[in-house]
């Protein structure tokens, strides 16, 4: 039996995503764990395969990874979800034998969380160089290029939405480039500071050499992977153990960022005072 996981994971933890030695990374403990609960064995495991590679620092809320096994379905979320640490299987689906989590996908959803802390970033003109990148285009100078690559893809959608110092990029494709999406982000924040113009993107996106920048990994999420005709199944409690895992690793974060920012305050004032 063929079976696809949903996976989430928070990317600051590992190494990336793929498979390296003696770095920890999310199919490493992924697989460690499959194999622990009796899910693979190593002959199964020349079979695993995910949807998507991300780099180190990089999140996820939905990959997919695919694997053979005679596990059973129903208990297979919560037995591989006892033991990882800073992973969360979401979903489960029978898939057919075969079956490529890769070459299935639909589309890739992508979203870029940047905090602005400059003044001066205008929001509008990041938003204009960021339409520039949907289409159909030559992506060369905006990615990490790997030999044998053909440069052109197409975005559906890339969309910024911008709410006080917190700017969200929504990208949504059939497949990308390495770094693609970071030299996007990192591209239209450039625009957004006064840094590059829109005529710099224009230019990179008819096959110029533009270097502008890449965002830094921790900010990029592959918030999902959509396939045509999977049915996902969730155990009512192992969701609810899912979430609540999650729900604490926010709190934990909002009273991480209340913190920094309560000892920027204090810093800001005494060297204020300080200060001639």
């Amino acid at each position: 039996m063929r079976v696809a996981l949903r996976v989430a994971y928070d990317g600051t933890a590992f190494q990336g995503s793929q498979r390296q030695p003696h770095v920890r990374t999310v199919e490493g403990d992924l697989l460690t764990v499959l194999g622990r609960i009796g899910a693979v064995a190593d002959a199964q495991a020349a079979a695993f395969e995910a949807a998507g590679r991300t780099d180190a620092g990089v999140s996820a809320a939905g990959n997919v990874f695919a694997f053979d096994t005679a596990f059973r379905g129903d208990e297979l979320a919560r037995a591989a979800n006892a033991y990882l640490r800073d992973a969360w299987v979401l979903a489960r689906a029978e898939v057919a034998d075969g079956w490529s989590p890769r070459r299935a996908a639909r589309s890739r959803t992508y979203v870029y969380a940047a905090a602005i802390d400059e003044i001066d970033a205008d929001a509008g003109r990041a938003q204009a160089a960021f339409a520039l990148f949907e289409g159909e285009h030559d992506f060369g100078a905006f990615a990490r290029m790997e030999a044998g690559r053909d440069p052109r893809r197409r975005v559906d959608v890339a969309r910024l939405s911008a709410r006080g110092p917190m700017w969200q990029f929504t990208v949504r494709g059939d497949s990308f480039l390495w770094n693609q999406v970071r030299r996007m982000v990192a591209a239209a924040l450039a625009v957004a500071r006064g840094e590059a113009e829109l005529e710099d993107v224009r230019r990179g996106l008819a096959g110029e050499r533009v270097e502008l920048g890449t965002a830094p990994a921790e900010g990029l999420v592959l918030q999902d992977v959509e396939y045509d005709g999977l049915r996902w199944t969730t155990e009512p409690k192992d969701a609810r153990d899912v979430l609540a895992a999650l729900r604490s690793r926010v709190g934990a974060a909002r009273v991480a960022e209340r913190r920094a920012r309560v000892l920027l305050q204090g810093a800001e004032g005494f060297t204020r005072a300080e200060l001639p």
